[in-house]
C-alpha cells in the first residue's frame, strides 16, 4: 500500500470504536477512500510527467477544458476554448497537455494525436521573461521567436486558428487581446536564398526621400526576390510622430518597389549591397524617419522609434514562419539638420544613445547577446539654410567612426549632390546618394562576412613650417584632386583656418600634390585647418551655394548611369601645432 494510502487507514482506524470494530458503513467508506487515494496517486504522477514533459519544451502545460494554463510556478492564466486548430484531434484533447515542440499532444488516457496549427507551422506559443513585464514568444524546431517586445505584460497566449492570440496589459494597467497572424507566403525570396539580411533608415527628411519626387524610375529592381520590402512599402509609416505602423503595412515581404513611393536612397544602396553580398543573400530594406524630427522625437520611447522595433519584430516573425534566418545588418542614419546648433560633444552622445539602444533591442530580439549592429551615417552639408555659417554636427558625425570605427561608419557629405530646394536632394540625387551609401554597406560587408572597413576621404594630420601648412588626406583611392566642374570654388578651394583664440586667420596659395594638400596663413601661428566648415548663412546646400570642398578622390567607381562616384572632402578639421 501506498504511503498515502496508508495516512489515509491510519485516519481510518481512528474511526473505529473502542473494541476496535469496524461497522459495515465505516468497512466500506474506507475501502472507497483507500480506492481513490490510489487512483489520486495514479493521477499524481501521470501529472508529475506531464510537467516534467513539458518542461523540457515550454513554462507550463494546458490543462482542464482548455480554459487555462498553469505555469512551473502553479501561476494560472486564462486561455478560453481550445482553438480549431486542433481538428482531427482526441476529442479528450482538453483534458491532456501539449508538449514538444507543439506537433503533439497527449490526452489524459495517455494516447497521442497530432495538432496542426496555423499556416502550416508547428510550433507552440510560450511567454518568456518575468511578470510585470513579461513576453510572447513562439517555439518551433526552427527556433524561438518574439511576438512582443517592450510592450507591457502579456501573457496567456493561445493558438487561433490564424496565428496567436494573448492578454496584453499596458503600463497603465488596461488589458486588452492581442493577436498575430501567420502569412501563408511570408517571404517569397528567390531559390537558393539562405539569409535575409535587414537594412533600416532612420532620420529625417532625406531619410524617407522627402520631394524626391514620385514615380521613382528605377522601379522593381530585382524582381526575382533578393532585394525586398515589406507590404506596406519602402516606408511603411506615416511621416509623423504619433501614429504606430499596423501589422497589415509588416505583412509578407514583397519585392522592392522603387517606384511606390517618394524616390529614396534605399533602392540604390539595397541593389548595391545585393550584388556585393551574392545570390545566397537577400536585403530587405525600409526606412522609419520623420520629416523635421530633432533628436529627441526619435530616441527610444517614441512612436518613430518603437516603429523599427516593432519591423525588426516582424521580420524575424516572417523570416522564421518562411524558415529562413534573418540578421539585422545595420541602421542608415541621415540626420542632423534639425539639431543643427548641438555642441559636438553633444551630438556625439546621442549618436552612440541612439545605436547603443536599437543594438540593445535587436540583441534581445534575436536572442543574440553577441550582435553587434552598426550604424552608417550620413554628413550633413546643408546648415547654412538655417541662417548658421558653422556647425559642429558633420565634425560629431564623423567622429563616432574615428572613435569607433567597428560600430559606426560614416559615409561622406551631401554637398556634391543636386539640391532641389535648399536642403533637400532631387531624385537623382537620392538615388547618387543611395549608392554611395550602398557602396559603404558593400566594403562593410566584404563580400556577407560583415568584417570589412570603411573610410571617406578627410585630413588626417597637418604640420605648420613657419606660414606653410601641409595636410596629409586618408581614406582615398589614390590621388586627391581639385575639381571645380562639379563643385564651384567656394574660395580657396573650401579651405579656411582658425587659430587658438577661434579668431579666422586668411588662407591663401592652396595646391595639391598626391595625397596632399598645402597653403599659406596670414600669420604664423597654431591653429585648426578647416574643410568645407564655413558657409554663407541663409544659402541652401548644395555643389554652388553650400558649405563645400573642391577637394575629391580619384575612384574609378561608376554610378549606375556610368558617371564617376569619387569620394569627396569630408566636412573635417585638423589641429595644426
Amino acid at each position: 500500500m501506498s504511503r498515502l494510502t496508508t495516512q489515509l487507514t491510519f485516519q481510518i482506524a481512528g474511526m473505529r470504536g473502542p473494541a476496535g470494530i469496524i461497522t459495515a458503513d465505516l468497512a466500506a467508506l474506507e475501502a472507497n477512500v483507500v480506492e481513490l487515494a490510489d487512483r489520486t496517486e495514479t493521477i499524481a504522477a501521470a501529472a508529475q510527467s506531464a510537467v516534467a514533459l513539458a518542461s523540457l519544451a515550454v513554462p507550463g502545460f494546458t490543462f482542464g477544458l482548455g480554459f487555462a494554463t498553469v505555469d512551473k510556478t502553479g501561476r494560472g492564466f486564462v486561455l478560453g476554448p481550445p482553438s480549431s486548430s486542433t481538428t482531427g484531434a482526441s476529442s479528450e484533447i482538453a483534458r491532456g497537455f501539449t508538449f514538444g515542440m507543439g506537433l503533439a499532444t497527449v490526452d489524459a488516457r495517455g494516447a497521442g494525436s497530432a495538432v496542426i496549427e496555423p499556416a502550416g507551422v508547428g510550433f507552440i506559443p510560450q511567454e518568456i521573461g518575468t511578470y510585470p513585464a513579461r513576453d510572447v514568444a513562439m517555439t518551433s524546431n526552427f527556433g524561438t521567436v518574439r511576438l512582443t517586445y517592450s510592450q507591457g505584460d502579456n501573457a496567456a497566449p493561445q493558438v487561433t486558428p490564424t496565428g496567436v492570440r494573448w492578454v496584453n496589459t499596458s503600463a497603465a494597467g488596461a488589458s486588452s487581446i492581442l493577436s498575430v497572424d501567420l502569412p501563408a507566403n511570408p517571404a517569397p525570396v528567390a531559390a537558393g536564398v539562405t539569409e535575409i539580411s535587414m537594412i533600416a533608415g532612420i532620420g529625417q527628411s532625406l531619410s524617407i526621400g522627402a520631394k524626391g519626387g514620385t514615380p521613382d524610375p528605377d522601379g522593381i529592381i530585382d524582381p526575382s526576390g533578393h532585394l525586398m520590402m515589406f507590404s506596406g512599402g519602402i516606408m511603411p509609416g506615416a511621416d509623423n510622430t504619433t501614429t504606430p505602423i499596423p501589422d497589415s503595412r509588416l505583412g509578407p515581404l514583397v519585392p522592392l518597389q522603387a517606384g511606390a513611393q517618394e524616390r529614396s536612397v534605399y533602392p540604390r544602396a539595397g541593389n548595391r549591397l545585393r550584388q556585393a553580398v551574392g545570390a545566397s543573400k537577400a536585403i530587405l530594406m525600409g526606412t522609419f524617419g520623420v520629416g523635421g524630427a530633432a533628436y529627441g522625437s526619435l530616441l527610444k520611447g517614441t512612436v518613430p522609434y518603437s516603429r523599427l522595433v516593432r519591423a525588426m519584430l516582424r521580420a524575424r516573425l516572417l523570416a522564421w514562419t518562411g524558415r529562413l534566418p534573418v540578421k539585422m545588418r545595420g541602421l542608415i542614419c541621415i540626420h542632423g539638420e534639425a539639431d543643427r546648433e548641438a555642441l559636438k560633444a553633444t551630438y556625439m552622445a546621442w549618436l552612440n544613445v541612439w545605436r547603443s539602444d536599437f543594438q540593445t533591442d535587436a540583441r534581445a530580439i534575436w536572442n543574440d547577446a553577441g550582435l553587434i549592429l552598426p550604424m552608417f551615417v550620413s554628413q550633413v552639408s546643408s546648415w547654412t539654410h538655417y541662417n548658421i555659417a558653422r556647425s559642429e554636427v558633420p565634425l560629431a558625425q564623423l567622429q563616432v567612426a574615428l572613435d569607433s570605427p567597428a560600430l559606426f561608419f560614416m559615409v561622406g557629405p551631401k554637398y556634391h549632390l543636386p539640391y532641389v530646394d535648399n536642403q533637400h536632394l532631387t531624385g537623382p540625387g537620392y538615388a547618387q546618394h543611395g549608392e554611395e551609401i550602398g557602396r559603404a554597406l558593400a566594403a562593410v560587408a566584404n563580400g556577407g562576412t560583415w568584417d570589412g572597413s570603411w573610410s571617406p576621404l578627410r585630413a588626417g594630420s597637418a604640420t605648420r613650417s613657419g606660414t606653410t601648412i601641409t595636410v596629409t588626406t586618408v581614406g582615398g583611392v589614390g590621388n586627391t584632386v581639385i575639381d571645380t566642374g562639379v563643385v564651384s570654388d567656394p574660395g580657396n578651394f573650401g579651405v579656411t583656418y582658425r587659430d587658438g583664440s577661434g579668431a579666422q586667420v586668411a588662407v591663401s596659395g592652396v595646391t595639391v600634390s598626391g595625397s596632399t594638400i598645402q597653403f599659406t596663413i596670414a600669420s604664423a601661428v597654431a591653429g585648426v585647418a578647416e574643410f568645407g566648415m564655413r558657409g554663407i548663412p541663409g544659402n541652401g546646400g548644395g555643389p554652388t551655394t553650400g558649405p563645400r570642398t573642391c577637394f575629391r578622390d580619384s575612384s574609378t567607381d561608376t554610378y549606375a548611369d556610368g558617371t564617376t562616384m569619387s569620394k569627396w572632402m569630408a566636412h573635417c578639421e585638423v589641429p595644426v601645432a
